[in-house]
Parts: C-alpha cells; sequence; structure tokens
C-alpha cells in the first residue's frame, strides 16, 4: 500500500515566516526601548535607527532629516555591517542633491529603485557621487520617508550592495513602519529642545519669578502632551504586534505542531519518532516563547484594572515556577491617567524582570502611594544585592536596563532611584509627578 507522504515545504515556509515575524516584532520592541533610552535625543535615535535597520536587512542604512533652508537635506546617521565602507557611503551621499529625492518627499510614500528605475537615479546623480555609487557596486535602493504630524520631515535609505535580490513587500512596509515610529520621535524631540530654548531665553530676559513660574507651567503642560502622545503610540504598536504574532505566528506555529502529531500515526522507525519528539520540543517551546513575548507586549488587564491589580498578575505570570513571591502592597487614592499608569508599570516591569533573572531572591514586594504631587512605586526584594557604586563604575551585568528605566522617567519630569546592599537586598523607588496644573505651582523648577 503507498504511504502518503505530508509535503513539507508549506510547514517550512510557515515556521520561516513565523521566525521572521518574531524578528521583526522584537527589532520593533528593541526601537521601542531605544526611544526611551535615548532620553529624546534626536541624532542618538537616528543613530539608532540606521543601526537596527542595517542589522536587520543587511543593507547600508542612511537618516536624512529636513534641514533649516528648504533646499537641503542634512545627513544625519549612516550605518553599515562593513564600517570600511562607511567613509565611502557618506562621500557619495554629501554630493547627493534634494532633487534625487524630490518624488518620494512629494509622494510621501516609500519608492524602490531596482532596474531601469536604479539606472535612471544613478544617471541623475553627480559625476563624484554616480562613480562611487558604481564603486560600491549598488544593485537595489529603497527610500521610505520620514512622516509626522502630516508632513514629510527626512528620509530612511536603504543601499543594497553586490548581487542580492531586491527589497520585498514586507521589507517595505517593515522599513515604512520603523520611518514613521523614528518621525514620530524625532519630532517630539526637535519640539522638545524648542520649548527648551523657549524657555532658557525667557529666562535670561525676564527677571520676574511669576513669568518663569508660567513658563515651566507651559513646558510641562506640553511636555505632558508629548509624553502622552508617545506612550500611547508605544502601546498601541505594542498592541499591533501582539496581535500580529498571535493571530500570524503562534497559529503557523500551532498547524506545524499538528502536522507533526499527525506524522507522528505514519512513521513507525525508532530513530525517526526521537527525532520528530525533538521537532515537536522545538515547536512548543517557540509556541511558550512567543506567549511570553505577547504577556510583555500586552498585558492583559493594563487597559482596564488598577495599577496594584496588573502589577500583580505581572508577578504571577513572570514568577511563576522560579520560587520568587510577589505581593502588591497599599493603593492609590486615585488611579492615575493612563500615560503615567503606563510608564509606571513599563518601569516596574523592568524593576521586576531584573528582580526575577539576578537577584536570586525569595520575595518581592511592591509597594504604592500617593500623595498631592505625584505617585512612587517601591519595589523591594531580599535577594543578594549588589554594590551600586561598582555597578555604576564597571556596567555590572543585569543593571543595564536602568539608564532606560531613569530616561523613561525623566521624561515624564520624574525620577528612579536605586538603593542595594551586597546581602541585603535592593529598593527600586520610582517617582512621577502628578498631572494636575494646579498642582505645578507647588513644585520647584525641575534639577539636574
Amino acid at each position: 500500500m503507498a504511504t502518503h507522504r505530508v509535503p513539507r515545504r508549506p510547514d517550512g515556509a510557515r515556521t520561516e515566516r513565523g521566525r521572521r515575524d518574531v524578528s521583526r516584532a522584537e527589532a520593533l520592541a528593541e526601537l521601542s526601548g531605544s526611544l526611551a533610552q535615548v532620553g529624546l535625543e534626536p541624532h542618538a535615535l537616528m543613530d539608532q535607527v540606521a543601526r537596527l535597520v542595517s542589522r536587520f536587512l543587511g543593507d547600508s542604512a542612511m537618516v536624512r532629516l529636513g534641514g533649516r533652508e528648504a533646499d537641503a537635506l542634512e545627513p544625519v546617521a549612516i550605518h553599515d555591517q562593513a564600517a570600511e565602507v562607511v567613509p565611502a557611503l557618506r562621500r557619495v551621499i554629501e554630493e547627493i542633491p534634494i532633487a534625487a529625492y524630490a518624488r518620494v518627499m512629494a509622494a510621501a510614500d516609500t519608492t524602490s529603485l531596482v532596474g531601469s528605475g536604479l539606472a535612471a537615479f544613478r544617471r541623475a546623480l553627480p559625476d563624484g557621487a554616480r562613480v562611487g555609487f558604481e564603486e560600491l557596486e549598488i544593485s537595489a535602493v529603497l527610500i521610505a520617508p520620514m512622516r509626522a504630524r502630516g508632513r514629510v520631515i527626512g528620509t530612511l535609505s536603504l543601499w543594497r550592495r553586490g548581487v542580492r535580490p531586491g527589497h520585498s513587500e514586507r521589507d517595505r512596509q517593515f522599513v515604512q513602519e520603523l520611518a514613521d515610529r523614528a518621525a514620530l520621535a524625532i519630532d517630539g524631540a526637535q519640539l522638545v529642545e524648542r520649548l527648551q530654548q523657549e524657555l532658557e531665553e525667557r529666562r535670561r530676559v525676564e527677571e520676574s519669578l511669576k513669568l518663569t513660574i508660567e513658563l515651566q507651567q507651559r513646558l510641562d503642560g506640553k511636555r505632558r502632551a508629548l509624553v502622552e502622545s508617545m506612550v500611547n503610540a508605544q502601546e498601541e504598536e505594542r498592541k499591533r504586534i501582539a496581535a500580529d504574532v498571535h493571530d500570524d505566528s503562534i497559529q503557523a506555529m500551532a498547524a506545524v505542531g499538528i502536522r507533526l502529531q499527525v506524522m507522528r500515526r505514519r512513521i513507525t522507525d525508532p530513530l525517526l519518532l526521537d527525532g520528530l519528539t525533538g521537532i515537536e520540543d522545538t515547536v512548543t517551546e517557540t509556541i511558550s516563547r512567543l506567549r511570553s513575548l505577547l504577556f510583555q507586549l500586552d498585558p492583559a488587564g493594563l487597559d482596564s484594572v488598577s495599577l496594584g491589580r496588573a502589577l500583580q498578575t505581572y508577578m504571577d505570570h513572570t514568577f511563576r515556577d522560579t520560587g520568587l513571591t510577589g505581593r502588591v502592597r497599599g493603593s492609590l487614592k486615585n488611579e492615575p491617567p493612563a500615560d503615567t499608569r503606563v510608564i509606571l508599570y513599563r518601569i516596574a516591569q523592568e524593576a521586576l524582570t531584573n528582580a526575577r533573572k539576578h537577584a536570586q531572591a525569595s520575595r518581592v514586594t511592591v509597594a504604592l502611594a500617593q500623595d498631592d504631587l505625584g505617585y512612587t512605586v517601591t519595589i523591594t526584594d531580599d535577594g543578594r544585592g549588589f554594590d551600586v557604586a561598582d555597578a555604576a563604575a564597571i556596567n555590572l551585568p543585569g543593571h543595564l536596563g536602568m539608564r532606560g528605566m531613569r530616561d523613561r522617567a525623566q521624561v515624564a519630569g520624574g525620577w528612579v532611584h536605586l538603593e542595594s546592599t551586597i546581602g541585603a537586598g535592593t529598593t527600586v523607588r520610582i517617582r512621577i509627578p502628578s498631572a494636575d496644573p494646579d498642582l505645578l505651582l507647588l513644585r520647584l523648577p525641575h534639577s539636574a
């Protein structure tokens, strides 16, 4: 009797697609983390974007922002996996006029150049740029506009060198998503810089304390609106990625598991069965990791339950099967605004993850408190502790997330303080001020 053979190609294609989706989710999550860690500094953010997209797609990546003059684009960040070609790339890019990007800037949509389109683009370049273009053996170009608030503020370009396939539609969508996300952040960062410059100028010419307080209120209000917009954008992005992983990647891996079960019933060779068991274990582990990624990206109930309940749910989930117990103590008189709740939750989430991975603790306590000026979340563990001064000096592994936690709090006008003693555990205290405009009068201007 003939044996029916289950085709492998669809499962392989689905598995590869699942891997790419997970990589895409991780890349976007890495970009979101970078937004917090660079502290809204535009050039540092653009360098992170160029490095990320170059590493993910293997191309030369360039970010150019619109300069002060309408007829110029300013090179901001250039990155390539082969560092030795970067100087040559920079020389070519600096000679390319804005006219070469005019169609992309006007259409506000991604443009892919291959074949005849690439040849026409190359012919339109100045002589020096054209020679350098050919020496670098550019085979494909992808130019994505950086769009923010209905305008194009620059471009994110990818140059593919050597004999390689052109950019796919999924590449195009991914790069445009990165460009738009980065544009939102850089536009906001420029707004904050302009507001800070305005505040400094007014402080120099106005001696009145009352005017200084009014300007501080304006900056705080605009910063609060900016923070709310960025937090909302980050959380919506996380939810979108989580939905994509759930609806596509997890379902694809589950289908692979079902196919493997079908194959198991048809195979009698013990060696093949052992191999099949290993594959099934890998699929199961992959699905488990994807589900864990889902919880990290979009924890259940953050939009609908209190901050304390959300943190307790996170500890119950992340401490499961670790021997570590977590408890929330205290409560808030009033729930923080949505953006403040998200910022408190995300910083506390990083602190709890550090405790699980590195503290070697048996108990973690999260204390909530509120006063007229803001909200405080304190995370204390009974773990091994460490020397805070040495950690700052040697960049202790396991505490690299502290900079991101502090940057995220500072964006919201708050702070994160760390206390730890070897053998006596660690305490992380998070403070975010109230958004009530009337209470801002009680606050002194921010100190460094």
